[in-house]
Formats: C-alpha cells, structure tokens, sequence
C-alpha cells in the first residue's frame, strides 16, 4: 500500500509491519475528542491489510497482542478502534490460499453424515466452491479461539491490577466471545464441524463458557483489591475508608413511605495483617468500630453522593474478602460485631438482626441507584473529608467513630480500634512519653496521632528522641526549638524525628545560625534539603521562617508561603494537594504568558476556597526540572529556577520574572540567558548552579551581557558537586549612581553601555560581592576576570586557598590584578602554568618576577610549576623565600621530550627542600638534570623522616631509561623502600616511578 501524500508533521502517521520485521505501509491516525489521544479504526486496518486477524506490539521486548480502546464508561468504541503506537505493529494474518483451505477443510471438518443426507445441498458446498469459505471460517475459528483464551488468561490474573486495566480486558472479553459463539453458529448452519486443537465447536464452547462464568468473580475481587489496595498518596484520609449505613429500624420501616427510611452510619476499624501477625493474640480481621454510630443529616444527598460505594462495602461485608493486606469476615460468620456488645449498639445490632439488616440496605440502594462503573473505586482524601460532613455529631463525641489515626513502618495510614491502633505500641513507653511531654508544656492526642512539644536544652531534645524510639509509635509532630542549636545537631534531631513521624512535621526555631542558605537554597523544594530530607515526610511547615510572624508550609510538589497561623491546619491542608496539582498542570501547558496569568488567578482563588489567610506566595515545584513562585499579591510569576529547555514557553516569557535560576550546564550564554534577560525587564536576581570548578569563567559572560540590560543585577552563584551541598559560592551586585547595598539589598540601577568598558578596574568598581567563598579558581583567567577576583579578594581576603597562575591571556593590567590577588591571599596550594613568552612583548619577563614575588609563601602546602618553559621561569624567580609549610613539590614537564633543567633549577628545588622540615611529596615528571650529580643533591637532601613519596616520570619508552638511574640512586639511598617500575607497554602513562 501506498503511504499517505500528506506530509503534515502534525498528522501522525501509523507505521505496520509483517511478523519478520518487512515493511507493510502506513495509515494516518485520528484523534479522539474525549481523550486526546490518537488512534486508527479497525476497519481501515482491515480493508488495508486484507486477512489480517490481530496486531502485535513488541515495543516491551516481547508480542502482546493489542486489543480494542474503550471509552471512560469502559464500553467498546464503536466502531472499534486501536491505539497508536510510536513503533510499528505487527500484523499476524489468519487467512490462508485456496489450496490450504481445501487441504485444511477436508482434514478439519468432517461432513456430519446423516446431515449430509437430509441436505445434499450443504454437502454440494462444502465440496464446491465453499470449500475456501468454510476454511477461512475454520481459521477465523481458531484465532477467535485463541484470542479469547489469551484475554481470559490475562483477565485471571488481572485480579489486582488497576481497575481501568480490568475493564479493558472484560469488554475485549465480551466482544470476542460474542464473535467466538457467532462463528459457531455459522459452522452449525453449514453442518460442518471444526476441529481446534483436537476441540470441536461443542467443547470449544464449553470451555470458554466456563471461563466466561468466571469473569464476575474475577470482576468482584478486582473491584475489592481496587477499594482496599488503591490509597491516594501523600496523607491520610480524614475518616476510615471502611463505612456503612444500615436502617435505624426495620420495625418501623415502609417500602413504600420514604419519610421512614431512616439511616445510621458506622466506620469500621481498617486493620490489616502484616507477615509477623502470629505472633498477636487477637484477630485481625475488620469489624465494626465499638461506637453505636451516626445519624444522617441529610441521607438522600449522602446516598446520592455516596451509595455506590457503600454498596461495594455492603456486598464485601456480605460474601467476604481477604487478600495479602486485608482480610473482611463474611456476614454468616458474625465476626464483623468482633468486640461490639449489645451496650454498644442499644441491642440494634447484633447476631439477629445484622443480615436483615445488610440485606435490606443492599436492596434498597441497588433500586435507588443501580451500581455505575468508574474508574475511581477508592475514597479519595476530598471526599473522605465530606463525609464527616454529612454526620449528625452529638455533643461531646467526635466524628472519627472511635477509631484511632495509626502509621505503620511502610507509612500508610489507616483508622482503627484503639486495641488495634496500638496492638504494637510498647504502653510504658508511651505513658512515659506522655509524662514527659505533659511536662514540657506540650500534648499528646493519641487518637489524631499528634504531638506538640518545646524543647528548651540538648538534654530535652536527647531525652525526647530516646522516648520517641521506644515507644514504637509515629506521630504528626509540632516541635520548637528554643535555644540556639547548632546545624549539625539540628539535622541529627529533625531526621531521628522524621524516622518516628507520620506524615506531617512543623518546626518552629529554626534560625539562620541553623539554616544558613536554606531560604535562598530550598525555598522552592524544601525536601531538598540535607536537614529536612526525611524519607516519608510528605508536609514539613517551618513557623517565623524566613522571616518572623511568616509561615512556609512545604508539600512534596509546592509549598505556601504566609503569615504565621495562630493555630495548625496541617490536616486542613490535605485537601488542597489535588487542587494545586491541577494548576500545575495547567501551567505544564502554558504556551503564552497570558496562560500564566489564568494560572496565577486559579491560585488566588483557590487558597481562598481553602481559607488559608494572608498567602503572599506559592511555589510550584514539577517533575520535569523547573520550578516557579507565584506572587499572589501581583498575580503573577516572579521567579523561575529551570532548565532552559524544560521550562514551558508561557513560562519563559512571561515578562514578570524578578529571579531567575539556571543550570550552567544547559545554558547557551550568547542566546538563551540574553533573550531571557530582554524579554524580562523586571529581572533582579540571577541564580546560577553549576556542577564544575568553572563558575567564575562563566560569571565573566553574565556580567558583560549585563551591561547590554537595563535592569539591575544581582548574582547568586551555588555550587551543586555532590560533596557541597549547594554552597553559595558568591552573591554578587552592581553598584551604581545612588545603589544602596545595605541589608543585603540592591536598587535600581542606571542603564549601562551596551558594551562593557574597556578600563576593568572602573567597571569591576560597580560591583559588590555581598557573599564570597569561591577558595578555588582554574586556568585560564583573562583581564577582566583577574580584575573580578582582585575585587572580591579586596572585600574577602584569605578566602581563596587555591589558585592556578596562568597568565598567557594577560595584559599588563591583568598581571598587575594578579599580584594584588596574590599578595591579598593567603594560597595553600598554587600552581604555576610555565607558559612561553611573547616575543612581540618585552615586558612580559620584566613583569613576571614582580607576579611571583607577591606570593605569600609562609601558607603555601602545595607547589607545582608545569609547562614547556619551567627553567625560564625558575631563572626569573629572584626573590629569596622561605615556604615552612611546603609539603608538595611537583615538576611537570609537558611537551614530547624531555625538558633539561639547569643548576639554577636545581638549588631552587634543593632550597625548597633544605628550608622546609615538613616535606612528603617530590614529584619530578618529564624533566631532565645536565648532572647525573645533580640528582645525586637531590636525593641527598631527602629526609627520610618525613618524605612519604618521590616519584619519577617519562613520557615514552626511551625517555624513561634515562631517568632509571635517579631511581637507582633513591634505591641504594633507602634499599627498603617499595619500587614499581612501569614500562611503556604495561602503562598508557609510560612512566617509572618509586615511593617510600
């Protein structure tokens, strides 16, 4: 077949293969309208591929067969149709050539004799021209066969696979079998008999009869394992998922006068088992929680709401169910009244009266409503909330039905009985726990499972986590600090704590003694955090953080940002998760600021909806790289922390955007951060991570594309390796005419040049470095970076501890920037890139010696002169020094050939090592002495006290014999030292080196 003309990229065109992989054609695909998603119609597949009787998929690694789409009722489209796929189907044809029908058709059906007789017309066909017919029928007969088969097999063991799954497979089910008995009553009209796998028509029906009888079984325990299993993540429900109603009487109950169904509610206790159950001494089937009960506010909007699903509890209850989590008595064993006595119920309810009782209620909501099949079996949280709303309370009790709020160890929350609440609780433990939290001035409620406490001393908080450990309970926790705990201790404690926690942890006392970069760090994803990153935590509220009198409340997927609440709403908060993941898919979409403009009034309204007062900020945080903070108060995105190529285009130009984080390693200076910088006039703040030792090179790039902007700047530079945690590397800001850059904060500045100036020192004199802790800088640095560095080393001396000297893109102003840098630093570790001169540059040997001069030597640890031009260097090196502190010499020759030092080098490395007692690495690579008795010096002036290791190196072969002689030398010096040789051949590196 021909593919399609249309080459629309839109169009997604449907690519089909044969089992071997050949190419068959293609076929343009349809979109659904209800779904989105696109499709092809079956019976264009089958005009287009003629014979053919399923597709396969092999895009998993293995052929399934594909089945037909259904709808959101879980019906079959009509007409039928498949999904598309990114990869090609495989078509599995069924029919077979007139030759094979004839063979096949006289070997499978067997004329039936006596029917052939009364109906010669029948036996004429099927030696006739229908002989080809009757074997297509037969082979449409197998692959029914066989397809249906294929479905029950998966149907069976569908059980407890999601309930849109199950659905699927049952109205696939349905239509082949209905296919499968049609083709057999075709074969009965022409009195022919199939043989599939040894199974004629009769006993193929039968045996796919029986499986059909079975699916209603396999349907009521899927749709079970869907309302027991199936709990929406993240907190738990405000009620127990477990709930019935039954009549207030039947005495006074009339079919036929609504006023007298009257109704009570009653929650049962959700236990389940676990694989250590044995070892307990009471049931731990489910059953009525011991509370007699709730009356019905209003009971036919509650039925309206909610009959459905109390029906599918009601039958549970009925015929009984256990799986691995649960296990529900049926109704005729009368262990759902486990530990309810007649006081309990006022003798309503007990082994009398409980079925009639199941019973009557089953009918009556099958007649008020018959049972609709959807796709969200379970109780969701927002409809577990509504549910207490419907209860006629009496004063003094609560809605929770006596049942107790518990967390187990895989942190899924239940409802249940108090003896199985706490059938794991060690009850000393937590009776001490109370005494100690009572006297703190703290509270305990064991029924919501939530615990407040003060702190005020280390011996508290040690004291308080040793009680937590034993008492084996978790709690929702309100903590507060009230002395001034250090950040090391403060994360020991919050994550012993959050191991013993439920859900939900709020913390008061945290400070910027404790949390030092936390707001500027995590404030988008607060889990991030090395403090807060406890497994299991889903809400973690911090009280007067960042500032006092506010509130930051931190989900897994955003946060809130308020005024300090007077009292907790962590549980109210619940409900509000669904709500704001629906506008984070909203804003997913965006494609056009105005996109996020809708977002940010969805927002508004919803945290009004929620009654959450005063909310001056939320923060959205996806899965897909980027995160961003709504101002509420301006009703738009303010700050945006992204990917560039994962961020949607609503997002990037929004125009609002005050702070903006990337990621250096997936940004494109030159195009991307400038467009984003034009499109933002409002722009602030600059976040740059970065994951390399290359942060300052790239701050050149900002600062100079800055200049082309007219908005302010200020530069906050994080340091993401794996062994900083997000150390803030530098907060930098331009200072202009009338900045003021006390506080931390900077104001407008006047638009710069669209070109930076050429005189560095007057430009880097408009910049700030209200943070600095970059002890790190590589090669190569150029003018006005070395001019950058000289500024911060000014306002942050001694901060830098490692510095590469590379000059060879220096002018004369930024040699004089490096000698500043030099003399300001106290260097630990200083490396000496030995480059060439320029011969067009006579200055260039007068300047160097005054840049080395400016070295402070009484704190360098660390020397390594490397490079083609090491003895040169050496030679301008006239400035005596004393290094007391060295414990690292490194020469390193680079070039093909053995670089030649002369005894001008050598006293400089034999006074290195005569003036310093502390030496215990000399590296010598790459490098040759005029003097064998050169090297003879050199291993004299060794201290074997405290040298650790001296090592020799050669680029190849050749080279690495005329440096064995020197290994020779150490050797006769210290016989007991260990000695490896690498050759050439053995080492990429050709090298030859000894160490002690």
């Amino acid at each position: 077949m021909r593919p399609p003309e249309d080459t629309n990229p839109s169009v997604i065109i449907q690519k089909f293969q044969s089992e071997d992989g050949e190419p068959l054609g293609t076929l343009r695909t349809l979109i659904c309208e209800e779904t989105g998603e696109s499709y092809i119609l079956w019976k264009d597949i089958q005009e287009a591929f003629m014979g053919i009787g399923h597709l396969d998929d092999w895009s998993h690694g293995s052929a399934r067969r594909v089945l037909f789409l259904v709808d959101k009722a879980g019906e079959l489209y009509h007409p039928l149709r498949i999904k598309s796929l990114h990869n090609a189907f495989s078509v599995v044809f069924v029919n077979i050539c007139e030759q094979q029908a004839e063979e096949t058709c006289r070997a499978q059906l067997e004329i039936d004799e006596s029917s052939s007789q009364k109906n010669s017309i029948n036996h004429d066909k099927i030696q006739g021209k229908d002989i080809k017919a009757n074997g297509e029928l037969m082979s449409s007969l197998n692959h029914l066969f066989d397809t249906c088969t294929y479905i029950y097999e998966h149907l069976k063991s569908a059980t407890t696979a999601p309930r849109e799954t199950f659905q699927y497979l049952v109205a696939n089910s349905r239509y082949f079998y209905s296919t499968l008995a049609e083709e057999v009553e075709r074969l009965d009209q022409a009195g022919a008999k199939a043989k599939v796998n040894g199974k004629d028509q009769t006993q193929i029906m039968e045996e796919i009869g029986d499986l059909e009888r079975q699916v209603p079984d396999w349907d009521y325990r899927n749709i079970c394992h869907t309302m027991v299993a199936v709990k929406e993540t993240g907190l738990s429900n405000a009620t127990s998922n477990f709930f019935i109603v039954l009549p207030l009487s039947l005495d006074s109950w009339d079919d036929h006068e609504p006023s007298s169904h009257q109704f009570r509610l009653y929650f049962l206790c959700e236990n389940c088992t676990r694989g250590d159950d044995a070892a307990l001494t009471i049931p731990q089937h489910v059953h009525l929680s011991n509370h007699p009960g709730y009356g019905l506010k209003r009971p036919q909007e509650f039925l309206q709401s909610f009959g459905d699903y109390v029906l599918r509890i009601l039958l549970m209850i009925k015929r009984g169910y256990s799986d691995n989590l649960y296990e529900i008595p049926p109704l005729d064993t009368f262990n759902i009244l486990w530990r309810n006595g007649p006081n309990v119920f006022r003798n309503h309810i007990n082994n009398d009266t409980i079925e009639p009782l199941v019973n009557k209620t089953i009918a009556y909501l099958q007649e008020l409503s018959p049972p609709k099949w959807t796709r969200q079996l379970w109780l969701s949280r927002t409809k577990s909330a509504a549910v207490k709303t419907f209860l006629d309370v009496p004063e003094g009790d609560n809605a929770d039905g006596n049942l107790y709020r518990y967390t187990g160890d895989d942190l899924m929350v239940s409802w249940r009985c108090e003896a199985h609440a706490h059938q794991y609780v060690d009850q000393k433990s937590l009776a001490a726990l109370r005494k100690f939290v009572h006297s703190h001035g703290g509270h305990v409620d064991t029924q919501q499972a939530t615990l407040s406490i003060e702190l005020a001393t280390i011996a508290d908080a040690d004291q308080f986590q040793a009680l937590l450990s034993d008492t084996k309970h978790r709690f929702d926790y309100s903590v507060k600090l009230s002395w001034r705990a250090t950040r090391p201790y403060a994360k020991d404690l919050f994550l012993n704590i959050g191991k013993k926690s439920s859900r939900v942890m709020e913390i008061d006392g945290i400070t910027p003694d404790i949390h030092p970069l936390g707001y500027d760090q995590y404030r988008n994803n607060l889990f991030r955090d090395e403090i807060l990153s406890v497994t299991g935590i889903y809400v973690i509220s911090l009280l007067n953080y960042p500032r006092p009198q506010q509130q930051t409340t931190h989900f897994w997927n955003f946060s809130i940002q308020s005024v300090l609440l007077p009292t907790p709403l962590l549980h109210g908060w619940v409900h509000l998760d669904s709500d704001i993941n629906e506008i984070e898919e909203l804003v997913c979409k965006a494609q056009v600021a105005s996109d996020c403009d809708i977002a940010a009034n969805e927002l508004k309204v919803t945290v009004e909806k929620h009654r959450v007062p005063e909310v001056t900020a939320v923060t959205l945080f996806t899965v897909y790289g980027w995160n961003t903070v709504f101002d509420l108060e301006k009703g738009s995105i303010v700050e945006l922390q992204s990917k560039v190529d994962a961020c949607p285009k609503g997002v990037l130009s929004s125009g609002s955007l005050r702070t903006l984080g990337l990621h250096l390693s997936d940004l494109n200076f030159d195009q991307e951060f400038f467009r984003l910088v034009q499109i933002n006039t409002k722009l602030q703040e600059v976040n740059i991570s970065h994951h390399q030792n290359d942060i300052l090179h790239n701050t050149e790039h900002i600062i100079k594309m800055w200049h082309m902007s007219a908005s302010p700047f200020r530069l906050l530079l994080l340091d993401r390796r794996q062994d900083t945690q997000g150390q803030v590397v530098a907060e930098l800001a331009i200072r202009g005419e009338g900045v003021n850059l006390s506080g931390n904060s900077i104001r407008d500045v006047p638009r710069r040049d669209s070109n930076p100036p050429s005189d560095h020192q007057e430009a880097t004199a408009n910049i700030a470095f209200l943070q600095w802790s970059c002890d790190e800088i590589g090669p190569p640095l150029s003018d006005y970076l070395a001019s950058i560095l000289d500024m911060a080393t000014q306002q942050h001396p001694s901060t830098l501890t490692l510095f590469t000297l590379d000059v060879s893109q220096l002018s004369q102003e930024g040699l004089s920037a490096v000698q500043n840098i030099l003399r300001q630093s106290q260097l630990e570790f200083l490396h000496v890139v030995c480059a060439p001169f320029d011969p067009c540059d006579p200055s260039r040997p007068l300047s160097i010696p005054q840049v080395l001069d400016s070295v402070q030597w009484s704190t360098i640890k660390s020397l390594v002169l490397s490079g083609h031009n090491i003895d040169v260097w050496i030679k301008l090196w006239t400035c005596p020094f004393f290094a007391p502190q060295l414990l690292c010499l490194q020469i390193q020759g680079t070039g093909s050939s053995l670089q030649e030092l002369s005894q001008l080098s050598v006293r400089f490395i034999l006074r290195l090592i005569y003036l310093t007692s502390t030496m215990t690495e000399l590296h010598l690579a790459n490098v040759q002495l005029q003097d064998k008795r050169d090297w003879e010096l050199i291993v004299d002036s060794v201290d074997p006290l405290s040298l650790k290791t001296f090592s020799l190196c050669a680029v190849n072969q050749r080279q690495l014999m005329s440096v064995t002689d020197a290994a020779k030398l150490f050797d006769e010096k210290f016989p007991s030292a260990e000695k490896k040789t690498i050759s050439g051949t053995e080492n990429k590196d050709r090298s030859c080196s000894v160490a002690v």
